[in-house]
């Protein structure tokens, strides 16, 4: 968990023209360009480039468990920062699906995301209650997800393939089938993927 800082007060003008911008370049259909695209990838990667912490003993991992539409799924723990409680969230009109909102953390901005349609999982029925912040050294985005369990500990060597699913439009971001319960994601891949990017006066492009 990451200690709490002082910030500087937010801009919210600059936010606002950010919004704008954003939401401008979605209804003209913009994407990044593979430029970038690069240099938010780099970005993210110089975030992550921590060592991860070592598998314990028998080659188990801690993975921080989460539900979302009633399911069971998990994160890889060193990828978690902190587990909070969600606050009001700054919507973009005409963003994709995904895209739940911005969130004001102890002063940083960061991206909520909701991926349940990317995992074949039903919509949420109201505003989100819980948020995973992912990252490295800093706040990199969010998601969104109903009730956080528990860290518990798997042995990744025992994950069973996850079994196809039509409604799920990122397979790849589903590791494996915990034996215990639970579907393990891919922290790294969600982290890395370019489609979920709204930086700056880049717009997200979503792929189906």
């Amino acid at each position: 968990m990451s200690k709490h800082r002082r910030h500087a007060p937010i801009d919210w003008a600059a936010l606002s023209a950010r919004l704008g911008r954003a939401g401008e370049e979605i209804r003209r259909g913009v994407r990044p360009s593979r430029a970038e695209a690069a240099a938010i990838l780099a970005k993210r990667a110089r975030a992550l480039a921590a060592p991860v912490a070592p598998a314990e003993r028998g080659g188990t991992l801690p993975v921080v468990a989460f539900t979302l539409g009633g399911e069971r799924y998990a994160l890889e723990a060193a990828l978690v920062r902190e587990a909070v409680p969600a606050p009001p969230l700054a919507r973009l009109p005409g963003a994709p699906g995904f895209f739940a909102g911005l969130a004001n953390l102890r002063g940083e901005i960061v991206d909520v995301l909701d991926v349940r349609e990317l995992l074949g999982v039903p919509p949420a029925r109201g505003p989100p209650t819980r948020l995973l912040v992912l990252g490295g050294e800093r706040q990199e985005l969010a998601l969104a997800v109903d009730t956080v369990l528990e860290l518990q500990t798997i042995d990744p060597s025992r994950l069973a393939p996850v079994p196809e699913s039509p409604a799920r439009r990122r397979p790849e971001y589903a590791r494996g089938l915990i034996p215990e319960g639970g579907v393990l994601l891919d922290g790294a891949a969600i982290l890395g993927d370019p489609r979920l990017v709204l930086d700056g006066a880049v717009a997200p492009t979503e792929e189906t």
